[in-house]
């Protein structure tokens, strides 16, 4: 990979969850740093298969992710954060929680 970095594995978010996510400032050496003044963060999600929603906070400095109950059929979802000239994303696929019932199909009427 490019500059050293490994690729992370995305979250995992069964389809009956939701999680908060928050931003946090980093400086170029992974040490905390402090906001940006007078920028509120702003979230967004590139999801090609539309299995997520977002909520963020009034501020930006967090958002509520929630699944809608579709399935990762192409690939993950990423959620991106930007504030200002500043942005960090990250990967969310969304999987089949346990099972919660019988589903009974049924074939094709034939005669006897």
């Amino acid at each position: 990979m490019a500059n050293g970095t490994t690729p992370v594995a995305p979250f995992i978010l069964l389809d009956d969850q939701v999680v908060t996510a928050s931003v946090s400032y980093v400086d170029d050496e992974g040490n905390t740093a402090i906001a940006p003044p007078a920028i509120v963060p702003a979230w967004s999600a590139a999801d090609p298969d539309g299995t997520l929603l977002l909520a963020p906070s009034a501020d930006g400095s967090s958002c509520v992710i929630k699944a809608t109950g579709k399935l990762t059929v192409t690939q993950a979802a990423q959620i991106t954060v930007t504030a200002g000239a500043l942005s960090g994303n990250v990967q969310v696929q969304v999987n089949a929680s346990a099972a919660a019932s019988i589903a009974v199909g049924l074939g094709t009427p034939a005669h006897q």
